[in-house]
Parts: structure tokens; C-alpha cells; sequence
């Protein structure tokens, strides 16, 4: 199948099509899509939960022997499930899971998280919010697609 080839010699003769272009890619609205992604995240962080371990596959470091004795048990960031369950549930009142028109947050607003997430002189990092390079590739070939399928209906 031979498909038609038009030389222009002339931008010009393109017209306002790559304002077009710009406008359509600067309306298109990733909300519906990026929610879209909310469950997969939920789960993606109940793994790094339950793995102890940050999203690039790192294990948190063991808690201190005092901490250990203080709490009765060896779990890190489980103490009462407060962070934990702010990430893992979406309806908790400090979850941080919200899709805007071109971004997504999510993590927690318990006040302590990012000593955690961080680390401190004290307290060894043990990062609980992260994406993992497999789902963070799902979601980029998620809001390409979205975008180019936009794109078709506006140009």
C-alpha cells in the first residue's frame, strides 16, 4: 500500500496547525487517566511495606535493639499502623492520593513520614513513598497514549 507524499516548501502552508498542536497538548486533561493509576500504586507501596524496602528494591535498616525491646517487635515504621495505613488506604484522612489535570501526588501527611522517608541524624532513612521504574514506565506509556489519543481529536 503506497501512501500519498506532499513536499511544502513553505511552512507557511502549515497554517496555525502547530499552534493547533500546542493548544490541544497544553488543554488535554490526565486526571481521569492518572487515577486511574491510584490502585496500582496502593499496591505497589503494600509491597515495599511488607518487603521492608524502599522502591528501588533497597532493604530498610534494621531497627536498634533498644527500639526493638521499647516497641516488642523487629517491624520498622509499624508502630500504630498510622503511616502504614495512610499510604495503603485511599480514604484514610492523612492518604495523599490525588490526580490533577497534569500530575499526581501520593504518599501521607502524617506529620513524622518524612523523618522516615528522609532519615535524620537519629533515625535511618527507611523511604516508603517511591515509585518503582516498572509501574513509573506503565504510567509515562499510560499518559503518552492518552495524550496522542487527545491529540487525534483535536487536530
Amino acid at each position: 500500500m503506497s501512501v500519498p507524499v506532499e513536499q511544502l516548501d513553505d511552512l507557511k502552508f502549515l497554517g496555525g496547525i502547530f499552534q493547533e498542536i500546542e493548544n490541544a497538548f497544553n488543554s488535554t486533561d490526565y486526571r481521569e487517566t492518572l487515577e486511574g493509576f491510584l490502585p496500582s500504586l496502593v499496591s505497589s507501596h503494600a509491597g515495599h511495606f511488607s518487603g521492608r524496602r524502599d522502591s528501588n528494591g533497597s532493604i530498610w535498616p534494621p531497627l536498634a535493639a533498644a527500639t526493638i525491646a521499647k516497641k516488642g517487635h523487629d517491624v520498622p515504621l509499624v508502630e500504630t499502623n498510622r503511616l502504614k495505613e495512610s499510604v495503603l488506604n485511599l480514604k484514610h484522612p492523612d492518604h495523599v492520593g490525588e490526580a490533577t489535570h497534569r500530575g499526581l501526588l501520593f504518599g501521607s501527611d502524617v506529620e513524622y513520614g518524612i523523618f522516615h522517608q528522609e532519615g535524620t541524624k537519629r533515625i535511618p532513612q527507611r523511604a516508603f513513598v517511591g515509585l518503582e521504574t516498572p509501574l513509573l514506565d506503565e504510567i509515562v506509556d499510560g499518559v503518552a497514549d492518552h495524550a496522542v489519543e487527545n491529540l487525534k481529536f483535536k487536530i
